[in-house]
């Protein structure tokens, strides 16, 4: 698409170049045509820059979003596509060793097939490192979790398309130590440097063991975390603290005594960090072939972060908005040269009487819109970049701002990956994009309009009278028509066959608009009004098609035409039926005061130029239509998360968990010595496989329960199964109930919406133990192997809705479904859940527990500081997107007060003529601001009825099931009446010329 606009503005700029030099009288004509009103010109001009910096703006917005998302896995995962493991675990938990030699077939396969560009093993370990003789320390200043990466460096400089180039390694030192490179992170964590030492400890059991000397590596060079392999291991997931050394230095301290050992064989393919996903599924295939499945495990580990990073459509999101940002601008600019070209309407028909052919005619219009775009496209593409860098600047310091909120010491330190990666970004194909749209549509709708102009009689092109369409013109016309109507039949037919909402919703909404205008009907604009509001229905009731419900909660695309049918319909609507409220408005007024002739006089000019009309309420509508959107949506958000309070931590008041090797659990004892905690629960966690009545099996967190657990929970939001009497009537506390059986859960919607209270259900436990488990449960991997071991069929007793807001979704089990035994051998969590009292004040309660925290190196979350993180991280998000939007407002503003100038020299002996039959200053000056009124009104309420019907809608959506709408009517109140003050304080001059305007010089006014 971009090559085609370069190849068309290519050859519009040259044409139009060439063709001014050779008709030099019409281009200096023209020329001239700028400088005769200056501020009708800076209008223009203004117009023209602020709606290519509009699209310019959302398309910079959208690349520095798309660019982050995929960021993370860049900066983690590098060129790395596969890893390829061992079946088998070793007697810690970590991946068994291999030699090369055992993949050698795989090896061999690849490169015959040409489909990877790197291919190397290493040797991975997650330790504890430390300054010297502090390794066994819990003090984080003198000890933190570390990577050690085991690899040849020769081939890590080769690795991948692009290779890896990093500080030159050398292991050699005067204490004979391994030589190692660390990252900058780990650095500055520990405060070393080139030639300190640094000890290790492998295995946490001995950290008591005291006796035991631990190994030492000397620091050889400090690399910053984008000169070296950001990957960390499998089991590890993404440390940015890494060692990094030969394999023999890395064997010799890990104690492995096996040579030419690894735990991991990393894959590249073929193409960049994101396309080489793309050979993921061939890769795959062919290791299949080798016949190596039964020792080795292949993991596509870049394909399941691209799926994480793409399943909330984070990026198509922000496209949406951007396209709705793109439309205004588009908007903008055409409202712009159409009006433009209505004005020079006179001049070019007077040109046309003085012998000009109607190809000069075209041109001389089409050479002062490109003198308009060209400059103004040039100017708006760095307007556009500077505000939106200065737009996103917000999101980093709005992370400076949520870092506050955490309790943990080094909370801005675990944000400066954000900051780090968060950065303004434009593709070069996007500004000129920009530029090619900012010229080529002022162009097009200027070449259009002058040729329009060309052909018309003389005498109304003169006199401004508008001209009838011709046969041939009309006839041309409706086969145009037909032609969209076929269209909108193959998208529908194409949709019904294929299933798709995207496709069927748009054909039908294409075929219902553009029906009535493709027939000459009598009554058109009544059976347009009806198919309007056909089309608001249809996309009101579609959820009711199952197909189009069951993609309505994860497609984007289905969306952004719901929201553009509804929009559309609305504008059509309002637009069709300004000759309505002009009719309705003068019937109200028929016994009006004297304020009535300025009123009828400013509805009447409306409703007469319709397109004008029409553009520029579509203008605020698209604008005030997302700001609708995205104010609803969080602000319903935030209400029931205000009523989910006693939800988030399953009825406690706080929590504290464990992070990284060095951590561990307060004692009950110390957090109960607290004057402010009046119980404390622990809630152990592990991954279990569930077979689901349909035969699924899905990989989901199990939290066990004791029995002191139930005693305080006020977690009661939970839809209980009717066969238990005593718990469908409320006399019994569920959670109390599950604790005494062996054969009863509960289960969160969140993860399980299909699984309903009454089904039975399978609990496997799995003997695959390692880290992949967690990964299984965010990849969507079901699997489940002969070794799994069966726990026995449980009833489900209760659903914790879908829509509520909890830390802890999976399947809720009483202690003694899983022997103690079977359970020492999984992965397994412990959390302490707290409950406060009135006996401290709630700032001590948590500067106490936090105390302890710190002390224990473990995270102490208290459930007001998740609402108000929550909380302010939307609100700041929302703002931010709010205000991109406001500059996309003046948009709107900029328009209105373009048709109110050219509305005053348009309308100099109009109102000359209504001067002399005894329209007074205060009248005059009356009507233009009321004609300015009624389009920025109409553009609100337009904006605000399709935002609320579109959100209503997504609300009716599986996706939003059991969210409750919550209209925040202060917020539109204060944003409508903002915009509609200044919209009419944008007017005041023209009205105020218009006022004063003398009648005998109005009157003879002509250009």
């Amino acid at each position: 698409m971009l090559i085609l606009l370069a190849v068309v503005a290519l050859f519009a700029v040259a044409f139009i170049i060439i063709s001014m030099l050779s008709d030099r009288i019409t281009s200096k004509m023209s020329f001239r045509n700028i400088f005769r009103r200056r501020a009708n010109t800076l209008l223009v001009i203004a117009g023209s820059m602020i709606g290519t910096a509009l699209i310019v703006g959302s398309l910079a917005m959208n690349d520095s979003f798309e660019r982050f998302i995929y960021s993370q896995i860049r900066q983690n995962l590098g060129e790395i596509d596969q890893v390829v493991v061992t079946s088998a675990e070793s007697e810690r938990g970590y991946r068994a060793l291999f030699s090369l030699d055992e993949l050698q077939p795989l090896i061999e396969l690849l490169e015959t097939e040409n489909l990877t560009d790197g291919i190397m093993p290493i040797l991975a370990r997650e330790v504890t490192a430390g300054k010297e003789g502090n390794a066994r320390s819990l003090d984080r200043s003198l000890s933190t979790s570390a990577a050690i990466i085991g690899v040849e460096f020769e081939k890590l400089r080769e690795f991948g398309s692009e290779g890896i180039s990093f500080t030159e390694f050398n292991s050699s030192n005067a204490q004979d130590l391994p030589g190692a490179i660390i990252t900058r992170e780990l650095s500055e964590t520990l405060q070393i440097g080139v030639g300190d030492t640094l000890e290790i400890l492998i295995d946490e059991a001995e950290r008591v063991l005291f006796w035991i000397q631990l190994p030492r590596v000397v620091v050889t060079g400090i690399a910053d975390h984008e000169d070296l392999l950001g990957y960390s291991g499998l089991r590890q997931g993404m440390e940015n603290s890494r060692i990094f050394m030969t394999p023999e230095d890395a064997r010799r301290v890990m104690k492995v005594g096996m040579p030419d050992s690894y735990n991991e064989l990393l894959i590249s393919n073929r193409g960049d960090y994101l396309s080489g996903a793309n050979l993921t599924d061939r890769v795959v295939s062919l290791f299949g072939e080798t016949g190596l499945e039964e020792e080795f495990r292949m993991v596509p580990i870049k394909q399941q972060q691209v799926r994480m990073a793409t399943q909330g459509n984070v990026g198509l999101l922000f496209f949406a908005l951007s396209a709705f940002a793109i439309f205004a601008g588009i908007l903008l600019l055409s409202n712009i040269y159409f009006m433009l070209a209505e004005e020079r309407r006179t001049e070019l028909g007077t040109l046309r009487a003085l012998g000009y052919t109607r190809k000069r005619v075209a041109r001389a219009i089409l050479y002062e819109g490109f003198f308009y775009s060209i400059i103004a496209s040039a100017v708006g593409i760095g307007v556009g970049i500077l505000i939106t860098r200065q737009i996103l600047g917000g999101f980093v310091d709005l992370t400076a701002g949520i870092s506050m909120l955490l309790p943990v010491d080094n909370a801005a330190m675990m944000f400066s990956a954000f900051e780090r990666t968060f950065v303004f970004f434009i593709k070069p194909e996007s500004v000129f994009l920009g530029f090619f749209l900012g010229l080529l549509i002022p162009l097009a709708i200027v070449s259009f309009s002058g040729k329009r102009i060309s052909m018309m009689n003389i005498v109304c092109a003169v006199r401004g009278i508008p001209e009838e369409l011709g046969k041939k013109p009309r006839r041309q016309l409706r086969l145009f028509m037909y032609l969209l109507l076929g269209l909108a039949a193959i998208l529908c037919y194409s949709g019904a066959v294929r299933q798709s909402g995207a496709v069927l919703l748009s054909g039908l909404t294409m075929g219902l608009l553009l029906f009535p205008l493709s027939f000459p009907f009598k009554r058109r604009r009544l059976i347009e009004s009806f198919c309007s509001i056909a089309v608001i229905f249809l996309i009101m009731f579609s959820n009711q098609i199952p197909f189009i419900a069951e993609q309505s909660a994860e497609s984007i695309p289905l969306m952004i035409v719901k929201g553009f049918a509804i929009l559309f319909s609305g504008l059509l609507l309002v637009v069709y039926n300004l000759k309505t409220f002009d009719s309705v408005f003068s019937l109200i007024m028929r016994n009006g005061n004297n304020r009535s002739p300025a009123a009828k006089v400013a509805i009447a000019f409306s409703s007469r130029n319709r397109l004008r009309t029409g553009l520029t309420v579509a203008m605020y509508a698209v604008v005030v239509y997302i700001i609708t959107l995205i104010s609803i949506i969080p602000y319903s958000q935030e209400k029931m998360l205000d009523k989910s309070r006693n939800d988030v931590f399953i009825g406690f008041d706080a929590t504290v968990f464990p992070v990284g090797m060095q951590s561990r659990l307060p004692s009950e004892t110390e957090l109960l010595a607290i004057g402010g905690i009046d119980d404390v629960a622990v809630l152990e966690s592990a991954f279990l496989n569930i077979r689901l009545p349909s035969g699924r099996i899905s990989t989901i967190p199990a939290y066990i329960l004791d029995e002191g657990f139930s005693e305080n929970t006020v977690h009661r939001n939970i839809t209980l199964w009717e066969g238990i009497p005593d718990l469908a009537q409320a006399r019994q506390n569920p959670w109390e109930y599950l604790i005494t059986r062996n054969n009863a859960i509960i289960v969160s919607g969140a993860l399980l919406s299909d699984l309903l209270p009454g089904d039975y259900v399978e609990l496997i436990l799995p003997a695959r133990t390692d880290f992949s488990a967690i990964q299984a449960v965010f990849s969507g991997r079901e699997e489940v192997s002969d070794d799994d071991i069966s726990l026995g069929y449980f009833r489900v007793i209760g659903q914790i809705p879908e829509t509520t807001f909890s830390f802890f979704n999976g399947v809720f089990i009483p202690k003694g479904v899983i022997d103690s035994d079977l359970l020492a051998g999984s992965y397994v969590d412990s959390t302490m859940l707290l409950k406060t009292s009135n006996e401290l004040s709630l700032s001590d309660t948590r500067t106490e527990v936090a105390n302890i925290s710190r002390r224990t190196n473990s995270l102490a979350f208290f459930v007001d500081d998740v609402i108000d993180l929550i909380n302010a991280t939307v609100k700041g998000i929302i703002d931010i997107l709010r205000s991109f939007l406001y500059f996309g407002m003046v948009v709107g503003i900029v328009g209105i007060a373009i048709v109110m100038f050219k509305a005053l020299y348009e309308r100099k002996r109009l109102v000359g003529m209504m001067k002399a039959i005894g329209f007074t200053r205060r009248m005059v000056f009356t009507s233009f601001l009321l004609e300015t009124s009624f389009i920025v009104i109409l553009g609100l309420v337009l904006g605000f009825i399709t935002g609320t019907l579109t959100t209503y809608e997504m609300f009716s959506s599986p996706a939003f099931q059991g969210f409750e709408l919550s209209m925040p009517w202060n917020q539109f109140l204060f944003m409508g009446l903002t915009f509609y003050i200044i919209s009419v304080l944008s007017t005041l001059v023209p009205s105020y010329i218009a006022s004063r305007l003398s009648p005998a010089e109005a009157l003879r006014y002509f250009e």
